[in-house]
């Protein structure tokens, strides 16, 4: 930010502006108008605060990307065409929610289709999809004015093709202010009710606290019992974020640099809307999961070490306990299988995510679950290890299974099928709760696994006489590794030393 247009701001409003010039100048964003009190402000607002929404933006994605539903909409409707989209729409978003909307787009009676977010392809063997993909409209608001029952303003809103995603509120440490203050505001100034921008489901999929060094996030506001989960790097392992040379500390949302894209960037914040958030519903509960930073980070470096490396490694990821790791193992399977390296070779054919826990494995099969969008995908196997078996011989994509149920039968199966790759990942590699030492040699090649100390000890002996299989990747998840699971499965760091791939050990609040 300039020191000029520094000078002219509130002290209040320093941070907010650099996060909304950051976006526009290296993320390419559109600036658009919240209200009258916006910057650039010249007599035209464009939020809506009945549909919660930039019409105008909203109209201008569907004409450039679908021009011939448009022209049926209007052949259809004549003048009224816009109306009945957006009454339609508003329905949509009320009765199915905004998630599914992008994801799963909608038919406007009599039947014309609409999609309202392009995800980018796994591959680029299709060129009209890449062209789609960057057709996507990332849009800003400021001091956007959004209650239809008094003049409450939210800092920031981002919005994708006209449509909210995430509000922001910003607080600036010059204040005295902190995102402490922010989280308050929240709970005690930013009622959902009556409000569609704030509205669960239907609404914005994410509200971010902020100051200059500090995020935090949730998915759902409840007044006073809104819960903010933290959105932080990490610092010196324990909580908060470390220093950025010449930047704030939270620059990861709005700035590429060593931590990779920033968050609100297109590949990052697209690909959370199409292959991260979940919806978990028990009854008539529901509970929206936004990945946290260290999930989203994993999931990521993984993938990108995979695709450059191809099938055949060794990954540790040591994440403790309340990390959320098994949305994290369900997010890793998904983008496992959608895979594809530098030459849009697919890099895994299948996901075989084994798990010693009964209850766990059933949250596994509703996390892969949510993002099937064809049936069949995932294979969940709760019979027999035969059935394990032939799932794989069959090319399932991701089966979800127990430790008791997997064997050496099945690394030989995996390894015998050459022509196919698979990531095998392995929920707690060791596990203080399980009690059981390893068996001898023999016990844990000639039976099932029936510990995850077992399933540790039968790929590490399976390895030993068979050599390393250049098309099975192991990604092992624990929170207390053993001294033989780093060494099995860690990676050597400069001090000569084995390492986790991945380490997230620093408290939840």
């Amino acid at each position: 930010m300039t020191s000029h247009t520094a000078s002219n701001l509130h002290k209040e409003d320093v941070l907010q502006e650099h996060l909304i010039e950051s976006l526009v100048s290296t993320q390419g964003y559109l600036r658009r108008v919240g209200s009258e009190k916006s910057r650039g402000y010249a007599g035209e607002i464009h939020f809506d605060k009945p549909l919660a929404m930039d019409r105008e933006l909203v109209i201008r994605f569907l004409k450039e990307t679908q021009a011939e539903s448009w022209e049926k909409l209007e052949q259809h409707y004549s003048r009224s065409a816009e109306d009945v989209l957006f009454k339609q729409l508003d329905k949509a978003l009320k009765d199915r929610g905004l998630l599914d909307v992008l994801r799963q787009g909608l038919k406007i009676v009599p039947g014309i289709p609409f999609v309202f977010c392009y995800f980018r392809p796994a591959s680029g063997l299709e060129p009209k999809r890449i062209v789609e993909y960057e057709a996507n409209i990332l849009s800003v608001m400021d001091e956007v004015v959004y209650s239809q029952k008094h003049g409450n303003r939210i800092d920031v809103v981002l919005s994708l093709n006209g449509l909210p995603i995430a509000t922001i509120e910003a607080k600036n440490l010059l204040t005295g202010t902190t995102f402490r203050h922010a989280e308050k505001q929240y709970r005690s100034d930013r009622s959902p009710a009556n409000e569609p921008l704030l509205t669960f489901k239907r609404g914005a999929l994410v509200h971010f606290a902020i100051d200059e060094d500090n995020v935090s996030m949730t998915a759902r506001l409840q007044n006073g019992k809104t819960r903010f989960l933290p959105f932080n790097r990490g610092r010196d392992g324990g909580a908060g974020n470390p220093d950025v040379e010449g930047e704030h500390r939270i620059a990861y949302l709005y700035g590429d640099g060593d931590w990779g894209s920033a968050i609100f960037s297109r590949s990052v914040l697209i690909d959370i809307i199409g292959q991260f958030i979940t919806l978990e519903v028990n009854g008539k509960n529901e509970v929206m999961i936004f990945p946290r930073f260290q999930q989203l980070d994993a999931v990521r470096k993984i993938m990108t070490h995979a695709r450059a490396n191809g099938a055949g490694q060794n990954y540790l990821i040591q994440h403790s306990a309340g990390s959320g790791k098994s949305n994290t193992i369900g997010w890793l399977a998904h983008h496992a299988i959608n895979l594809h390296d530098v030459d849009d070779a697919q890099v895994f054919h299948t996901a075989i995510i084994v798990t010693d826990r009964i209850v766990l494995d059933r949250q596994l099969q509703r996390t892969v679950s949510q993002f099937e969008q064809t049936q069949g995908v995932v294979k969940k196997i709760d019979g027999t290890s035969r059935q394990l078996k032939d799932a794989i011989g069959k090319g399932a994509r991701i089966i979800v299974t127990t430790i008791q149920k997997f064997s050496t039968d099945h690394l030989k199966a995996l390894s015998g099928q050459s022509k196919r790759n698979f990531a095998v990942i392995i929920d707690e590699a060791h596990s203080s709760q399980s009690g059981k030492a390893a068996q001898s040699m023999t016990d844990a090649l000639t039976r099932e696994a029936s510990s995850s100390d077992d399933i540790e000890d039968l790929i590490a002996e399976y390895q030993k006489a068979r050599g390393p299989q250049s098309n099975i990747s192991f990604f092992a998840f624990t929170a207390t590794p053993r001294n033989v699971t780093l060494e099995r499965f860690g990676v050597q760091g400069p001090d000569g030393l084995p390492h986790p791939f991945h380490l997230l050990t620093f408290p939840r609040g």
